[in-house]
């Protein structure tokens, strides 16, 4: 797997005009509100605002998609331990075992949170 981080492109965009302390500012704010609780909307609100960014950026997310891709594997093992050690609302269940509601949502801010993480990362 060939995935380069933090390397420098000037590809003249606004993003990479900006003075680096300002840049590494602004990317531990963001890392920082990534890990906030918010609701869904709002977290949805803000990695809308991460992807344009990146948008702005000129950034290729080709990087982050192979990542994502080779993790696949973790991401389930986590829905599924988010779906069976769950509480609240019972989607349904098997036998002893009930698969619930909250895993699920909780596997995606979890998913959210990384991508997030990823294009912030990415953006510095």
């Amino acid at each position: 797997m060939n995935i380069v981080f933090g390397k420098y492109i000037d590809n003249g965009s606004i993003l990479t005009k900006v003075s680096a302390k300002i840049k590494l500012l602004l990317t531990t704010l963001l890392m920082i509100m990534s890990f906030i609780s918010f609701n869904f909307y709002v977290y949805l609100g803000f990695s809308l605002l991460i992807v344009l960014l990146t948008f702005i950026g000129k950034l290729s997310v080709k990087p982050i998609w192979t990542f994502l891709k080779s993790i696949w594997v973790l991401v389930l093992i986590v829905l599924v331990i988010n779906v069976l050690i769950g509480n609240g609302y019972v989607l349904f269940s098997i036998g002893h075992l009930n698969f619930y509601l909250n895993g699920i949502i909780d596997t995606v801010y979890i998913v959210l949170r990384l991508i997030n993480i990823l294009l912030i990362s990415n953006l510095l």
